[in-house]
């Protein structure tokens, strides 16, 4: 039996896909969400430059990139922007289209006013950054492997 703080628990309540349908959710403070589809190889989120926008990901796959080193591949129900939460904030990784997708756009000061309007607002960013420090450990073990295992 899961317990009422057991990682899975925090998973299903707190995850990018109740995130998404809290944002979409009209009550309290209603948000104007824009859909954009996105040729494949656009930059989304450049490096090192403000971004004013969060982007939920419907269809596509997208490249997390540090400088010239690609950090993760991320797809449907992933969250585009979390990483720099702050307005005004320069962006840590860019964000790049790996394949045509679909993205739900949404101004941060609208996302950061429906989070913080709710009372476990914290626990859906929290959630969020544990899963991509989870994310970075593997792929920094990975690359602790010899070549051809890392390959597989």
């Amino acid at each position: 039996m899961d317990s009422l703080y057991g990682k899975n628990t925090i998973k299903n309540l707190f995850g990018n896909e109740k995130l998404a349908d809290l944002i979409l959710d009209h009550h309290n403070v209603k948000i104007k969400p824009q859909v954009m589809n996105v040729p494949r190889k656009k930059i989304v989120i450049e490096e090192n430059t403000v971004h004013e926008f969060f982007y939920f990901i419907k269809e596509g796959i997208f490249i997390l990139k540090k400088g010239n080193q690609i950090v993760d591949l991320i797809g449907p129900t992933s969250v585009i922007g979390l990483y720099d939460l702050f307005v005004g904030e320069k962006a840590s990784l860019s964000v790049i289209s790996l394949t045509p997708a679909v993205l739900v756009k949404i101004g941060k000061e609208e996302l950061l006013a429906k989070i913080f309007s709710i009372q476990e607002g914290a626990i859906f960013h929290i959630n969020y950054m544990h899963s991509a420090l989870n994310s970075l450990i593997s792929h920094r073990n990975l690359l602790g492997l010899p070549l051809k295992k890392r390959l597989l």
